[in-house]
C-alpha cells in the first residue's frame, strides 16, 4: 500500500496543480493525507472540491486546531499514513507521471528503507529553470554513512521511505530535529539503507513564497555567514552520532566516519573564529571531510577578509 503525506499552508495558488500530478498518475498511490496547518487562504476548500468524485484514491484532509509549523505538521501526516511506503509532498510542485511507478519498482529491493531523488527546477508557470540540481550520477545506489554526511540538504519533496521508519520516528521529538526529511534520511542511512538515484520524479516550483528554497544568495552574505553555517554543521553531525547510538547497531567505520566529521568541524569552527592559520593548514588531513575542497580554499580567503 503506497500512502502519501502531505503538509499544506496557505498554498492556493499552486495546489490544485500538485493534485493534479499526483491523481494523474501512471500507478496513483493508494491514499493521500493532508495536514493543513491552518491556512487562511482557500487552500482546504480546494482541496475538497478537487477530491470530489475521484474514489480511485483515498482521501483524507485534516485541519489543524493550531499552528504546528511544517516539521511538526509533517510529522502528523506521516503518523497518519496506513500504507507500507510513504511518500513526502509539498504542496507546490510537479511530479513526473510516473513517479509512483518508480518507487514502487525501487522499493521492491527489501535494502531500501528510504529513497531520494533527483529533482529539476520550474518556474510559477511549470517552465524548467535548472535540470539535475542535486547533482546525483547513478541510477540507484545506496549512500554510505560517509556519503550521506558529505551533503546535508535532503529535500522532502523527492523522499520516500518505509513504514518501518515510524516506529523510530515516534521516538524522536519533532522540536529537536533540523527537519523532518533530514532525520528521516539519517535513520535510513544509520541502518544501511538510504538509496539515491539521478532520476527525476519531481519538479520543484521556485516562487516567492518559498522560503525553503533560495538559487541564489549574495556571495558576500554566504561568506558573512560562513561560520554559522559551519557551527551548523557541527549540530548535524552531533545529532547524527546520538542518532545512530540510540538507534544504531555498532559499527566501528561508521562510528569512526562520524567523529571526524565532527573533528574536521570543530577545528573549522576554531580556526575561522580566532583567525588560526596553523591550525587551518594542520586540518588538510581532514579535506575528505569538507563538502568540497573549494570549502578548504573559502575557508583561508575568509580568514584573510578576501571577500
Amino acid at each position: 500500500m503506497i500512502s502519501v503525506a502531505m503538509s499544506t499552508y496557505n498554498g492556493e495558488k499552486y495546489i490544485k496543480r500538485q493534485l493534479d500530478s499526483i491523481y494523474k498518475q501512471d500507478i496513483r498511490p493508494d491514499e493521500v493525507i493532508i495536514v493543513d496547518d491552518c491556512s487562511q487562504d482557500s487552500t482546504v476548500r480546494i482541496m475538497y472540491k478537487y477530491i470530489e468524485n475521484k474514489p480511485e484514491i483515498t482521501w483524507h484532509i485534516y485541519v489543524n486546531e493550531r499552528n504546528l509549523g511544517y516539521i511538526k505538521n509533517f510529522f502528523r501526516a506521516i503518523e497518519y499514513c496506513n500504507g507500507d511506503i510513504i511518500i513526502l509532498c509539498d504542496q507546490d510542485d510537479i511530479w513526473s507521471k510516473d513517479k509512483v511507478k518508480e518507487i514502487i519498482n525501487v522499493f521492491e529491493n527489501p535494502s531500501v528503507i528510504s529513497y531520494h531523488s533527483e529533482i529539476d527546477i520550474i518556474d510559477q508557470d511549470d517552465n524548467p529553470i535548472k535540470r539535475g540540481v542535486i547533482g546525483y550520477k547513478k541510477y540507484n545506489v545506496q549512500y554510505s554513512t560517509y556519503n550521506f554526511l558529505h551533503r546535508l540538504n535532503y529535500c522532502g519533496m523527492s523522499s520516500a521511505f518505509r513504514a518501518s521508519l515510524k516506529k523510530d520516528l515516534n521516538m524522536i521529538d519533532p522540536a529537536k530535529v533540523p527537519t523532518h526529511d533530514w532525520v528521516i534520511h539519517a535513520l535510513a542511512s544509520i541502518k544501511g539503507g538510504m538509496f539515491v538515484s539521478n532520476k527525476v520524479t519531481t519538479y520543484r516550483r521556485y516562487h516567492m513564497d518559498n522560503v525553503a528554497l533560495v538559487l541564489e544568495k549574495p556571495k558576500r552574505e554566504k561568506i558573512g555567514q560562513r561560520l554559522d553555517v559551519v557551527k551548523n554543521y557541527y549540530k548535524y553531525y552531533e545529532l547524527y552520532f546520538k542518532l545512530y547510538e540510540k538507534f544504531g547497531r555498532y559499527n566501528l567505520r561508521t562510528e569512526k566516519i562520524v567523529k571526524q566529521y565532527l573533528a574536521a568541524t570543530s577545528s573549522r569552527i576554531e580556526y575561522l573564529e580566532h583567525r588560526e592559520f596553523c591550525k587551518f593548514l594542520r586540518n588538510i588531513k581532514y579535506i575528505r571531510y569538507y563538502s568540497s575542497p573549494k570549502a578548504y580554499i573559502c575557508d583561508f580567503l575568509y580568514m584573510i577578509n578576501f571577500f
